[in-house]
């Protein structure tokens, strides 16, 4: 099961500043990529960003901003999730300059 680790750098940093409104795009994301059955969804405010974390079952979803910074960090787990499609979606729900992926490691 891949282990993914993706930065993105956004060019309006106003877009991952807060839960509301990273959450419907975080979400949309996840259906895309069939990570559906969700069991548990902690959302935490910084003072500057914010976390969004998604436990299913046995896989997990993890996304931190940093607004000041123009970062975006994803963290996915998941079976059949290929880290190309996960760069996609991150393009196309955040306003993107650019996508590394940091990591990928078979678990």
């Amino acid at each position: 099961m891949p282990h993914i680790l993706i930065d993105a750098t956004v060019s309006d940093p106003s877009t991952i500043n807060s839960v509301s409104e990273m959450q419907p795009a975080v979400e949309a994301m996840m259906h895309r990529l069939g990570i559906d059955h969700i069991q548990k969804i902690c959302r935490y405010q910084h003072e500057n960003g914010c976390s969004l974390m998604y436990v299913l079952r046995n896989v997990h979803c993890v996304v931190h901003s940093f607004p000041e910074e123009s970062l975006l960090c994803v963290d996915v787990f998941a079976d059949g999730v290929c880290p190309q499609d996960v760069v996609q979606c991150i393009e196309d729900f955040f306003p993107c300059t650019r996508v590394r992926i940091k990591a990928v490691v078979d678990r």
